[in-house]
């Protein structure tokens, strides 16, 4: 999942560019990693993504296959 992509998400689900960019500086923050606005940024792109894909796919293959690959990118993640 790319950047605009993730603009993207934010933007329907409400969420300001601000507020994006502001987490992933705090997850950038110098030469201190800051592992809770890491995980508070995979946690809330893990809800956003399920909640689209929900909406989008409710129960159908393309859900499910929609679901493993953020699974894994998420694993990737961490």
């Amino acid at each position: 999942m790319g950047i605009s992509r993730q603009n993207q998400i934010f933007q329907e689900k409400n969420f300001s560019k601000i507020e994006l960019f502001s987490i992933q500086n705090q997850v950038l923050m110098g030469n201190q990693y800051d592992y809770l606005a890491h995980h508070m940024l995979l946690i809330r792109l893990f809800i956003l993504t399920m909640l689209e894909i929900k909406s989008k796919y409710l129960l159908s293959f393309h859900g499910h296959v929609a679901i493993s690959k953020v699974t894994i990118a998420l694993q990737d993640c961490i």
